[in-house]
Order: structure tokens, then sequence, then C-alpha cells
């Protein structure tokens, strides 16, 4: 829950994918979810040196609440959260 109070959502019909963006210890990031089954979610750190991919993994056959336990795990694991 800690991590949805600041986040910001964003729709990009353009790119058919839907972000998450929240502020971590290291900076800002973004969840990108694809809205299409069978792609890869991207854990992105938005630096001053540009964007940079910090991990990706497959959802298709997750249920919501086993992405969002990954994706918590993902950023407690690594200190951004």
């Amino acid at each position: 829950p800690e991590l949805l109070r600041d986040a910001v959502i964003e729709h990009n019909r353009d790119d058919n994918l839907t972000s998450i963006r929240f502020d971590t210890t290291a900076g800002l990031v973004r969840i990108l979810l694809p809205v299409a089954e069978g792609f890869e979610f991207n854990v992105i750190h938005d630096s001053d040196t540009g964007p940079r991919i910090l991990g990706s993994f497959r959802g298709s056959s997750l249920s919501v609440r086993a992405i969002a336990f990954r994706i918590s795990e993902f950023l407690r694991t690594r200190g951004l959260k």
C-alpha cells in the first residue's frame, strides 16, 4: 500500500501500455504494464542520465496480487522501497 500512496498511473494508448510511476530512495521508478498478454513487465529507473531498465518479468499467467507482490519484492530486495 505504501507504494501506491503517491503513485501516478499513466495510460499511453499510442504504445498500448500503462505505467505506474512513483518515487523511491533511488529516484523516480516506473513499472511498465503491457496491455496485451504475453509481454514483459519492465521496471525502469528514470535517472539524470536517462531511463534504465532495472529488471523485467513475464506476468501473463499471474494474478494481479502475484504481479503486485513481485513488483514490491523486486523493489524491496534492491533497497528501493
